[in-house]
């Protein structure tokens, strides 16, 4: 099982040096961990959204968070 800090990492590796994704960038990424885009699109949702520049964006460490909750059964 990946910890949160795997998951920033894979993160990072994609998108170097971002604490933020927008939207697409998030969706981008769960097409590798969501089985449907209903169910990528119900982990956004869970997401905080933070607005920077008139845009939303995630936070890396709050999708590590989630998805570290969701693979270890603790909930999201």
């Amino acid at each position: 099982m990946a910890t949160k800090r795997d998951i920033i990492d894979d993160i990072r590796s994609i998108w170097p040096g971002t604490g933020v994704l927008s939207k697409a960038d998030v969706l981008r990424y769960l097409k590798d961990h969501a089985k449907t885009s209903a169910e990528a699109n119900e982990f956004i949702c869970s997401l905080e959204p933070v607005k920077i520049n008139k845009s939303t964006k995630y936070f890396v460490v709050d999708i590590a968070d989630k998805l570290y909750r969701r693979q270890s059964g603790t909930g999201a």
